[in-house]
């Protein structure tokens, strides 16, 4: 993608779509997600998806032992955030979907990994959904009593077995394909 079509659509995107294909740099149409009656963040929002999985195959595998898909949320501010009122969603037209628990927190320039395994009762890091391999979306929300409010969302077309889809550096605007993935640690 040259430089004058990307900085154009840093001022309007909030998501983009990704095509994952051989770790190199694949934005394909980058373009406003969200969900309907959802109000968008404000720059006070430190909580991001910062990188995911979509077909986790031998890179990282959980506290059982087992090989699911993963989403990395970064908390880009200076002090710990909890997750008291958030939702994540594979399915933007659902941004309640799934709380996560509110004792969570992540510490400043911090990281939190969650499973998309289908599998709620294993801990409270795992999610009620698995990510699609053929692409899909992934959102994340926080309710402010009368208003939810998109913190972040992201689509993509595609992955490739042990590649991640990350931010080029943590909390960036640009997204990378990558076969080397850094799940709970610094995009670089």
């Amino acid at each position: 993608m040259d430089d004058d079509w990307r900085n154009m659509l840093d001022d309007t995107i909030l998501g983009s779509i990704i095509l994952a294909a051989g770790g190199r740099f694949l934005p394909l149409l980058s373009l406003v997600v969200g969900c309907f009656g959802c109000a968008t963040a404000t720059s006070e929002s430190a909580i991001q998806i910062n990188e995911f999985m979509a077909a986790n195959e031998t890179v990282v595998a959980d506290e059982n032992g087992e090989f699911h898909d993963w989403i990395e949320l970064y908390n880009g501010d200076d002090s710990a955030r909890s997750l008291e009122g958030v939702f994540i969603t594979d399915d933007l037209g659902a941004a309640t979907l799934w709380a996560l628990p509110d004792e969570l927190s992540i510490e400043a320039s911090g990281y939190l990994v969650l499973w998309a395994s289908g599998e709620t009762t294993t801990s409270q890091f795992h999610l009620p959904f698995k990510l699609d391999r053929s692409g899909e979306a992934i959102g994340l929300y926080r309710d402010e009593g009368e208003t939810i409010v998109t913190l972040d969302a992201v689509s993509y077309i595609g992955s490739v077995p042990d590649e991640s889809i990350a931010r080029e550096t943590d909390g960036d605007d640009h997204w990378v394909v990558t076969d080397q993935p850094t799940p709970g640690a610094p995009n670089d």
